[in-house]
């Protein structure tokens, strides 16, 4: 079964890729090239990239943006709708991710001498993100006596992560016009491990506060991971546009 997202994003990248003549994808970056893109990765990224082209066609690329609210939007009604995962997971999901910067560096080969096939695998970084949320979110996860203690206690809780990925995947790029570097592709990135922060929004005003304070960002900390590790997999469909310096 393809994955929920792939339902929403195939469709963009077909389009993009019949809508030139082979003519065009005959002109790939080459060797001792540079490109300089605007890109975008639904659901996961939108800022720039840089490839850089060395001998034996050997890749190197770089790309740094955000995540946008709008894509953490997309994979919850995904994921929601298919029943991959609940409303309250993707509640927590949402606050955790949102406005969070994105930085992927990737290594590949161009495997045919004259054709603009690319593939290539590297690493993504999640982090720097986050909101704050309810602390009924994780009663999912939450001993109820800690939970109906923590009520008056902690406040909202707000939260982050740092998720690391590993990331996958092949495309195609194209120059319709000199120096106009055009690309796009499908990949998938893989969270391996994560790091998640949770703090309360309200001070504790004695011990007992505090003890329950500590066993709530604790538990919401460690229940973050467990999200993370277990439903942030998420496939990739791409496209940029940009300029080749060389």
């Amino acid at each position: 079964m393809s994955h929920p997202l792939l339902r929403f994003a195939a469709l963009p990248l077909a389009a993009a890729l019949c809508a030139h003549a082979p003519a065009a994808l005959a002109k790939p970056l080459g060797e001792g090239g540079v490109a300089l893109s605007a890109r975008t990765d639904v659901p996961v990224l939108v800022g720039l990239s840089a490839a850089v082209e060395g001998p034996h066609r050997l890749r190197g690329q770089l790309s740094l943006g955000v995540m946008p609210g709008p894509y953490v939007d997309l994979t919850n009604a995904a994921m929601t709708k298919y029943e991959v995962y609940s409303e309250n997971v993707a509640t927590i999901i949402d606050s955790a991710l949102r406005r969070s910067l994105v930085t992927r560096v990737e290594g590949g080969w161009r495997p045919l001498p004259e054709r603009g096939l690319v593939v290539l695998g590297g690493y993504q970084l999640l982090a720097l993100g986050g909101d704050t949320t309810e602390l009924s979110a994780f009663g999912e996860a939450m001993d109820g006596r800690l939970l109906s203690s923590a009520q008056d206690v902690t406040g909202d809780i707000e939260v982050g992560v740092s998720a690391h990925q590993l990331t996958a995947g092949a495309g195609w790029e194209w120059s319709p016009a000199p120096r106009l570097h055009v690309g796009a592709n499908l990949g998938f990135a893989g969270t391996v491990a994560t790091r998640s922060m949770a703090r309360t929004t309200r001070e504790a005003r004695n011990a007992v506060g505090q003890t329950i304070s500590d066993d709530v960002t604790t538990g919401v900390a460690s229940y973050l991971d467990y999200v993370f590790d277990e439903w942030v997999h998420l496939p990739m469909i791409g496209v940029s546009v940009g300029w080749r310096l060389k």
